[in-house]
């Protein structure tokens, strides 16, 4: 571990900063659990599907937070950004130059794959960005099982895993996610406990106050871990549940089986449509003592997406609050913000208007190409039928061929009127497809992902911080506050309209308490205003600035269509 630790931005584990947005899209901070849960540096030699059997040996010297762009993919096809941070899993600190994989179990049979490649090494900040891409796919497994994900080490060793949800229709996206922190992750067989911060969110990364969340511990039964208090908790108004979980001295055959498999959560969400929302969590367990944190980090809301008069920039209200240990709040204490720039996307949004031609067109093909020549199927088959029948009717039953006559003749029709049921049947079916396929919900704008850049420059930094106290808005990229009594300060986020939706920050505290650095970050998707989201005007972001790619819409119909 200390040799690993000359490349890591360590944080003394003295207290934490809490970092409140609003629709910022979740947060990354100490020891945070991760999302939920597209690229590349050129060398496309590994694509992440050449491994479908995942690693037996893990590592315990890091740990992975994922945050995927969307709750789900569609199983008609689909892109999705994935964002790694790998964190060093007894300091909580950025894993910086550090090598590693993405590996997609069973790539080939689920259809999916990295555009770009699995290897990469982290940034600065411990990050690393992926491009997801499912094919069309009539694989139903998915849809129970979706897509498991490993990250693994430069020996090959899983670090951390996560599964991306795959439905069938946007209808049934969750409208919820979770975000999990805890306030530490290893934890001791001597007897030893932890904080798990489960937050509820929206789609836009909006806290959602009074949602019922459930945390479990798997195999509880055997592994003795419990929970203090109730499994089941009401979110407060930041939108976290807060649970302290507890592992009781182990040892023998109990401590090894702790050391080797460690302890599993799964903590739940069931959104207004009865989607459930599963997030795992897992905490390693060692034999040895643990750094004993003394202090929290929990995120919430603070205030809502606005526009300046020249509709260029948006600007966002967000709090911060330091606390110790026993989550007293440290007033008068000098905290620096800065934000730098993580990832971009390229892509488009693409209109209700040019959706609802490619729906039309697909309706008229459906009525041209396929059920009208079945009608005249029909309708010759029904000719024939008559026919043949007349035919039949007209053998004499005194002729010596008779009944050899009649049988062919009978053979005749029986077969004609199987092609006419199955033909009628068809064009039932289409009808019927036709009918879903004109329900489907086509929203204002649909985001149309191609893939991540995962390099942008710092001169394409479309954020600014912004101090609430001076008159002019000037805006800057470093700024110091200090806490108020409460332990709190507030300031605000500008960022330019035209990147909304295609930019992903990284927004750090830092603070020195006793003359130890502690710093907290929080990872910030650029967001659009609903209200320009769901206008029919023209919009500055309805293209990427990083360029709008190759690919296509995915028809959440495509399936109907075959």
């Amino acid at each position: 571990m200390l040799n690993k630790q000359t490349s890591l931005k360590l944080s003394a584990i003295a207290l934490s900063i809490l970092l409140a947005s609003c629709g910022g899209g979740g947060s990354d901070g100490y020891f945070n659990q991760g999302d939920t849960v597209n690229n590349g540096n050129g060398n496309n030699s590994n694509n992440g599907g050449d491994t479908t059997t995942p690693p037996v040996e893990e590592t315990k010297d890091l740990y992975a937070n994922f945050k995927a762009s969307k709750t789900a993919m569609l199983l008609s096809g689909d892109t999705l950004v994935l964002t790694v941070q790998v964190l060093d899993s007894e300091t909580g600190g950025a894993a910086e130059n550090e090598p590693v994989t993405l590996q997609l179990v069973n790539a080939k049979d689920l259809g999916v794959s990295i555009d770009g490649s699995a290897d990469q090494t982290t940034d600065a900040n411990g990050y690393v960005i992926y491009t997801l891409k499912l094919g069309a796919s009539t694989n139903t497994s998915l849809l129970t099982k979706g897509i498991p994900i490993n990250l693994l080490n430069a020996e090959k060793k899983k670090i951390s895993d996560t599964y991306v949800s795959v439905v069938e229709s946007e209808a049934e996206k969750p409208l919820y996610d979770l975000a999990i922190q805890t306030n530490k992750n290893l934890l001791s067989v001597k007897g030893d406990t932890a904080t798990i911060t489960v937050k509820a969110l929206d789609t836009n990364g909006g806290s959602l106050a009074g949602k019922s969340v459930t945390l479990s511990v798997l195999d509880y039964a055997n592994n003795r871990v419990s929970i203090d208090g109730s499994s089941t908790l009401i979110t407060d108004n930041l939108g976290n549940a807060v649970f302290t979980v507890r592992l009781p001295l182990a040892t023998g055959q109990l401590a090894t089986s702790l050391i080797n498999s460690g302890i599993n959560f799964e903590a739940i969400i069931v959104d207004p449509n009865n989607n459930k929302v599963v997030k795992p969590i897992k905490l390693d367990v060692i034999a040895g003592d643990t750094l004993v944190p003394v202090g929290n980090i929990t995120f919430g809301n603070a205030g809502v997406l606005s526009t300046n008069s020249e509709k260029t920039f948006y600007t966002e209200d967000i709090s911060a609050q330091v606390v110790d240990i026993d989550g007293k709040p440290l007033s008068n204490q000098k905290v620096t913000m800065s934000i730098n720039i993580i990832s971009g996307a390229i892509g488009r949004y693409v209109q209700n208007s040019e959706l609802e031609k490619i729906r039309s067109t697909d309706l008229l093909s459906i009525d041209v190409n396929k059920i009208k020549p079945l009608n005249a199927k029909v309708n010759q088959l029904n000719i024939d039928i008559q026919s043949l029948e007349g035919d039949l009717s007209l053998i004499d039953d005194s002729d010596l061929n008779a009944k050899e006559n009649k049988a062919k003749l009978q053979a005749e029709i029986n077969a004609k009127k199987i092609d006419l049921t199955k033909a009628q049947n068809d064009i039932v079916e289409l009808e019927s497809n036709k009918s879903l396929i004109a329900r489907y919900e086509i929203e204002p704008r649909t985001y149309l992902l191609c893939s991540a850049v995962t390099n942008p420059t710092t001169s394409s930094l479309a954020t600014s911080l912004v101090n609430r106290d001076k008159v002019d808005d000037s805006a800057i990229n470093e700024f110091s506050y200090t806490t108020t009594a409460t332990g709190s300060f507030d300031f605000k986020v500008n960022y330019l309209r035209r990147y909304a939706g295609w930019q992903t920050v990284q927004i750090k505290a830092s603070t020195t308490v006793s003359g130890k650095t502690v710093e907290s970050t929080m990872l910030y998707p650029l967001n659009p205003l609903k209200a320009d989201l769901e206008s029919t005007a023209s919009q500055p972001f309805d293209s990427s600035p990083y360029g709008v790619g190759s690919c296509s819409y995915q028809k959440p119909w495509a399936n109907l269509l075959n």
